[in-house]
């Protein structure tokens, strides 16, 4: 069992409102959002800002509204695999900037990927998810289970326009396959009824022990 590190560190960098910096425009322009406006106003003050980051949090925003509006992330379980890790200068963008995002909003986070870890605050997991039972010793159930840009879910190869660089680099088509398939079951395994997964070109929800597509993808 991991320990999620939620609190708040009284007086640290990480308070709201000492950042003078802008809100991404999406949560700018919605009116009841502010809970998520401070969780990427703490993020930036910490992390700073490029590209990535912009684009997780429109991510953040949207997985917002999939589960009933901001406040809906308190507590909330999120794995997010492939999550993204720290590496050089001109790759900020491949931080786990989603993650670090929910983790500020309230959500209890764990994040798994293959690269080098950083000074997180979220629980940061150094994996290799293309290695079978990876994900073996966790046994908590998640509210949402995210898996973007790593692999293609939406084909039978495991091969599409969202699978990571790396992996086609490392990985023949058969390894491809497997590894597709084990996350699938390790999603199942892990994912609770009624729980959200998340895929560059999909959105799911387990019913009655079975991933269904919803409808429009994200």
């Amino acid at each position: 069992m991991y320990v999620f590190r939620n609190e708040k560190q009284p007086g640290s960098a990480m308070t709201p409102g000492k950042w003078n910096g802008k809100i991404s425009p999406l949560a700018e322009s919605r009116p009841g959002l502010s809970g998520l406006a401070h969780a990427e106003a703490r993020v930036a003050e910490k992390h700073g800002r490029c590209y990535g980051f912009e684009a997780a949090a429109t991510h953040l925003l949207t997985i917002s509204m999939d589960l009933g509006g901001e406040t809906s992330l308190g507590n909330r379980r999120f794995l997010d695999l492939g999550c993204g890790s720290v590496g050089a200068a001109e790759h900020r963008d491949y931080e786990p900037w989603l993650a670090r995002l929910l983790h500020a909003a309230g959500a209890r986070v764990i994040g798994v990927d293959i690269g080098k870890q950083g000074d997180e605050d979220f629980v940061m997991l150094q994996r290799d998810l293309a290695v079978p039972g990876a994900l073996s010793d966790l046994k908590e159930e998640f509210d949402c289970i995210i898996c973007r840009n790593l692999i293609s879910f939406q084909e039978e190869s495991g091969f599409g326009p969202d699978i990571s660089p790396m992996l086609l680099k490392r990985l023949n088509d058969a390894q491809l396959r497997s590894m597709k398939n084990e996350l699938l079951a390790q999603t199942m395994r892990l994912l609770k009824e009624d729980g959200l997964f998340l895929t560059s070109y999909g959105k799911y929800r387990k019913t009655e022990g079975r991933l269904e597509m919803l409808s429009p993808p994200i």
